[in-house]
């Protein structure tokens, strides 16, 4: 639309954005998927799981050997939840042993009808999503007949020393490694009173934000009379717990474990520890023995590593373990990504700037900030990563094929141009008119789209 303007002298402000760089699309924590090819290292993790270890972790929790526990000998003849002494000495062997690996480790803490019981957490830090979170988990309570005789015998070997025994070894195994995501060995107890420890557990983690990814579940996962090498997968009908069945599964059959999975979805249970994470809407599942082939010694003092199937144990804690693995993501080495970001001009260092770093097989994103001084830091996995600066007020730059050798430092530096805004009076008579294209055509003329300034117009740094 034309309008005839006035004789008047009419000011108009035209602000002119210029704004360049490049933006990269966060990637964020990838979804549980299904298996490839083989991964070399997930069978180097497998490979370590051995029938002799299986067996002697479960002798110990169930009373069989002797151990030490706080430089102490003791014999776990009982692990119930309301012995007292035994189950506090069987969540502290618990805590040492998770120690003794170097894990952070830590005692969580409830109370439950006056009763104040502990879980045991250890925690091994992913390298790339360090607030995302699977879950391994167990109880380590047991009961017997009756709640006299399980006060000072509950051997409990299957239930539930076969998942803590998994635990225990996955924690050996996993932390000789580094992981994009993080990993939690979580034991609990009163499992057998109502699932009472992870239920407090989930629900503090719920409450404090944890972001749980997928929760691995392993409850009675020794007993096979019939050799049939059938296991359970309890599900659920959420797809996301699902696909971590599914998971699961793919690992027993890619890496040719001898076990049987069968998945359950709407018909699965929620009598174990799984269930108190999908009560806050986590994903998890339950690994377990086939019920069609259940223990006869389910919690009697008859419980005993004797009754248990070793090769389909150990079978059982290779698949657990390979899962938890494939899940956290094994990071085949680690290096180190530096530099230092700097104003072009003026070669002050930048405080605040968003360094963005995309592994260029993965897609994997990861970020970091400059201090004070410029600088930035990050622990990457060895790889070719897209490294991106970015600085409100300059233009972003981006360093392609950033190589990261494993236990060497790369530097990568950047020094960032300002970009401005320009605010040009244009005055207007009567019977003319500057259209968009004519206004561009007139700053460039004006000599302004390239920083220098005039009597028309003044170029003001951005802000």
């Amino acid at each position: 639309m034309n309008r005839k303007l006035t004789a008047k002298w009419i000011l108009l402000i035209v602000a002119v954005l210029i704004v360049g760089g490049s933006s990269v699309m966060s990637q964020g924590p990838q979804p549980v998927s299904a298996l490839g090819e083989p991964d070399p290292l997930i069978e180097e993790i497998i490979a370590q799981v051995d029938a002799d270890t299986v067996y002697l972790y479960d002798g110990n929790l169930s009373g069989e050997n002797e151990v030490t526990i706080g430089g102490q000998p003791y014999t776990l003849y009982t692990r119930y939840s309301y012995s007292g002494e035994p189950v506090q000495k069987a969540t502290q062997f618990v805590y040492e042993h998770f120690e003794n690996l170097g894990l952070d480790v830590e005692y969580h803490n409830y109370t439950w009808s006056d009763n104040n019981w502990r879980n045991v957490v250890a925690t091994k830090p992913g390298l790339t999503y360090p607030d995302d979170i699977y879950i391994i988990c167990a109880h380590v309570d047991s009961r017997a007949e009756t709640h006299q005789t399980a006060l000072t015998n509950a051997p409990g070997a299957d239930d539930n020393a076969s998942g803590v025994t998994a635990v225990m070894i996955a924690a050996d195994i996993l932390s000789q490694y580094d992981f994009d995501y993080t990993i939690r060995f979580v034991t609990f107890t009163g499992e057998e009173q109502g699932l009472y420890g992870s239920h407090y557990y989930a629900q503090d983690a719920y409450y404090e934000g944890d972001d749980i990814l997928g929760v691995l579940n392993l409850d009675m996962i020794a007993y096979d009379s019939d050799a049939d090498s059938i296991i359970e997968l309890h599900a659920g009908t959420g797809a996301d717990s699902i696909a971590i069945a599914n998971l699961f599964a793919d690992v027993v059959d890619t890496y040719d474990i001898n076990l049987v999975p069968e998945i359950i979805t709407a018909g699965a249970t929620n009598r174990s520890d799984h269930a108190s994470f999908w009560d806050y809407g986590y994903d998890a599942i339950l690994a377990i023995e086939d019920w069609q082939d259940f223990t006869p010694y389910y919690h009697t003092t008859n419980d005993q590593l004797s009754t248990l199937n070793m090769p389909y144990f150990t079978e059982f804690v290779k698949a657990s373990v390979g899962t938890i693995a494939s899940m956290s993501s094994p990071l085949f080495g680690e290096g180190y990504l530096e530099g230092t970001v700097t104003d072009a001009s003026s070669g002050d260092p930048l405080l605040g700037v968003t360094v963005t770093i995309v592994n260029q097989e993965s897609s994997a994103q990861t970020t970091a900030g400059t201090d004070s001084s410029g600088y930035y830091t990050k622990t990457l996995s060895v790889g070719l990563y897209d490294v991106t600066a970015e600085a409100s007020g300059y233009y972003s730059q981006t360093a392609s094929g950033v190589e990261i050798l494993a236990d060497e430092v790369t530097t990568q530096d950047f020094a960032l141009e300002r970009w401005y805004r320009v605010y040009v009076p244009l005055l207007f008579r009567n019977g003319f008119s500057l259209g968009g294209r004519d206004a561009i055509c007139w700053l460039r003329s004006a000599g302004l789209n390239n920083g220098d300034q005039s009597e028309s117009g003044r170029l003001w740094p951005a802000h």
